[in-house]
């Protein structure tokens, strides 16, 4: 059973095992049992590793527990560990742990790894676990593991002729004939070799069927193992999963899915990737597909690497590159790491897309999008981490090789550091959200960053843009931690964009020659308007119900023009001298004059 868990706590249930078992010991609950088993299915000659938990549920202590495990047939018994620590070894085919007193409600381990046999059928293994206490039979459950075969029968659609295809073949164009596609017809398991399957047959399908193929979950093999390669120069290839269910796809590889260049129109559809090493999909090739593609839980377990960092979900350097529906999730270091390449200039390089229910980077541990190279575009999907107060990093790192990245309708959510971190060139940022993060929202330092109707909410700043040219328009920060909006980068251009409830300042501009036009700061702890910067251009802003100074201007050469204050905790306007009055400034709703010596105005 995949993934399979099961206690024995359902009142029947109870009720049966308590009958068939004898009276336990007066006044103390049933020893529950609960057995997990990873992987199942398992590949022929591979290890699957049993965690066994034995619950103490009653109220008192229960004495002279054992837990008592007989080997499946054909297994080979390969370590064994308990918590509390006891001794765990083998005897005439059983695995017997004496744990002696175990309190009420104490939970005691047996974690047990064993070999399977070498079977050349699907094949299911009964296991079978006994806890028993106080001289009594207690409780016992019994599940089974399945073991797949190194070779499987595979058809050919539609002329319906039958083959056996084995772990490690090469599928090539001379096998299909007239034929478009081999369908699996079983699962397949590859602990010992290297290579699931090679496709090598262009403009042809190869279909898993909803069937598995199984790696080694303890790397046995060489590193560098994956679970379908697309050998070079076969185009038109399409990998259908035909579903992303817990029962399908392809696991325990280094990578499950890795081409080898040159592989045009190759698509990815309804596929499932479960605990790859490396990279759970890692394609060089241009005009590529992802469809509706599952990748859970790219491990990064750096034993069994080929190369770093281990725990990519996706990598994907290429043109014309299309990631759909698609959802990866769990992955250790980097949820999708893009290499863009605009190689025919269309302006496309690769592209997320699909809405926030369907195209998902969630659950992330390291950074959410890693963006590199030309024209990545992010529309309509969901980054998401653990939780600003868990491990996270990053929600998208857009480095300084990117050139052209579009982030449209994204929502950045549960960070342990920042949303969005820009250090690219002409990055756009439209109608996104990010909330929820430890450090600041949304941070630019490369040039001509554009801004447009996004919403943060941050623990630390909301923007901070410190890239030269910096256009935002109709942005919102509430609540921030720190400031709102930070200007940095010379000539950053602000129109229609609010802050407010902050805990810090609304807008805070070092930027020179900064144009801020219909600003609004409302209702921050600090100043609503901080310009430490000299010649900027300050028309129809607002600044309402700051804690601190509505206009604090303590840069030199900058005009002002039909700006209002009102409602400060401190002075409505603080001018330092050699700043310009345009006329049409007020102070709660009286218009005022000041001269080039600057002054306060209340």
């Amino acid at each position: 059973m995949s993934a399979w868990r099961r206690a024995a706590t359902a009142a029947g249930l109870v009720a049966l095992l308590a009958l068939a078992a004898g009276p336990a010991h007066a006044g103390r609950g049933i020893l529950e049992i609960t057995v997990g088993d990873t992987p199942d299915p398992a590949p022929t000659e591979g290890q699957v590793a049993y965690s066994i938990a034995v619950k103490n549920t009653g109220t008192i202590k229960a004495n002279n527990v054992s837990v008592t495990v007989p080997l499946p047939p054909g297994t080979t018994f390969v370590k064994c560990s308990t918590s509390p620590s006891k001794v765990c070894a083998p005897a005439a085919g059983v695995v017997s742990v004496a744990f002696g007193s175990v309190k009420a409600h104490v939970t005691v381990k047996v974690n047990l790894t064993l070999a399977m046999p070498a079977v050349s059928v699907e094949t299911t293994l009964p296991f079978d676990v006994s806890a028993d206490g106080d001289e009594v039979d207690d409780n016992d459950l019994s599940t089974t593991t399945t073991v797949l075969p190194a070779a499987v029968t595979a058809t050919y659609l539609p002329s319906l002729r039958q083959v056996t295809v084995a772990c490690g073949d090469t599928v090539g164009g001379d096998g299909f004939g007239a034929d478009t596609t081999l369908q699996f017809e079983g699962g397949l398991g590859c602990a010992t070799s290297a290579v699931g399957l090679r496709m090598a047959a262009s403009g042809k399908t190869l279909s898993l069927n909803k069937f598995k193929i199984v790696g080694s979950s303890v790397g046995a093999v060489a590193k560098g193992s994956a679970g379908i390669v697309i050998a070079a120069g076969a185009t038109d290839v399409t990998i259908d999963g035909r579903s992303t269910n817990g029962k399908s796809g392809i696991e325990y590889f280094d990578r499950c899915v890795v081409d080898e260049g040159g592989n045009s129109g190759l698509t990815l559809s309804k596929l499932r990737c479960f605990r790859a090493r490396t990279a759970g999909v890692d394609l060089i090739s241009n005009q590529v597909s992802l469809v509706g593609v599952l990748v859970d839980k790219a491990t990064g377990t750096t034993t069994t690497t080929l190369e770093p960092p281990g725990g990519v979900g996706v990598q994907v350097a290429g043109d014309n590159v299309t990631i759909h529906n698609t959802v990866i999730r769990r992955s250790q270091r980097i949820g999708l790491w893009v290499m863009g390449v605009d190689a025919d200039a269309d302006g496309n390089g690769v592209s997320v897309t699909g809405n926030t229910s369907t195209s998902k980077v969630e659950n992330n541990l390291g950074t959410g999008i890693l963006a590199e190279g030309e024209r990545l575009q992010v529309k309509d999907t969901l980054v998401s981490g653990d939780g600003a107060g868990g491990v996270s990093q990053t929600g998208i790192a857009i480095e300084a090789t990117a050139v052209g990245t579009v982030l449209d309708g994204v929502q950045v959510r549960r960070w342990g550091g920042g949303g969005v971190v820009d250090a690219g060139t002409g990055t756009q940022i439209l109608r996104s959200r990010v909330e929820d993060l430890a450090l600041d929202g949304i941070v630019s330092t490369g040039a001509g960053a554009y801004l447009a109707n996004n919403e943060v909410r941050a623990q630390g700043h909301a923007y901070v843009l410190a890239g030269p040219d910096a256009v935002a328009s109709t942005n919102l920060a509430e609540g921030p931690g720190g400031d709102g909006f930070i200007l940095s980068g010379d000539r950053a251009a602000l129109d229609n964009n609010t802050a407010k409830g902050g805990a810090g300042h609304g807008f805070v501009v070092r930027s020179a020659t900064a144009v801020m036009h219909t600003n609004a700061a409302e209702t921050n702890v600090g100043d609503g308007f901080r310009v430490e910067a000299t010649g900027g251009t300050y028309v129809n802003n607002r600044a309402k119900k700051n804690g601190g100074v509505g206009f604090q201007v303590q840069g030199t050469s900058n005009g002002f023009k039909t700006n209002t204050s009102e409602l400060s905790g401190g002075w409505e306007w603080v001018l330092g001298p050699n700043n310009i009055n345009n006329q049409g400034n007020r102070a709660n709703g009286t218009r005022f004059w000041f001269g080039s010596k600057g002054g306060t105005f209340k």
